[in-house]
């Protein structure tokens, strides 16, 4: 897998991941964040459909322990940085 498929099926899967957690404010928050957070939700599926379109989906089968390994050390380093 090419460094730029791996980057955007991991940007896809947190796109999406943020995307769900968005779903679940919707009718919870008053309404210029919901008019925003709409916008959002529609600009997200679209760029998700453009990216789906350059990497392969069974790329995430195929790698996905090296891909959960790759989200965990983003996931570390984060925590690192903000408790620094």
């Amino acid at each position: 897998m090419k460094a730029i498929e791996k980057e955007l099926l991991i940007f896809s899967l947190l796109v999406t991941q943020s995307e769900l957690y968005g779903y679940s404010l919707k009718g919870n928050v008053n309404a210029q964040f919901a008019h925003k957070l709409k916008k959002y939700l529609d600009a997200s599926d679209n760029l998700i459909k453009f990216i789906n379109k350059y990497i392969d989906a069974d790329v995430l089968e195929d790698e996905s322990e090296q891909i959960a390994r790759y989200l965990e050390d983003v996931i570390i380093k984060n925590e690192t940085y903000n408790t620094n």
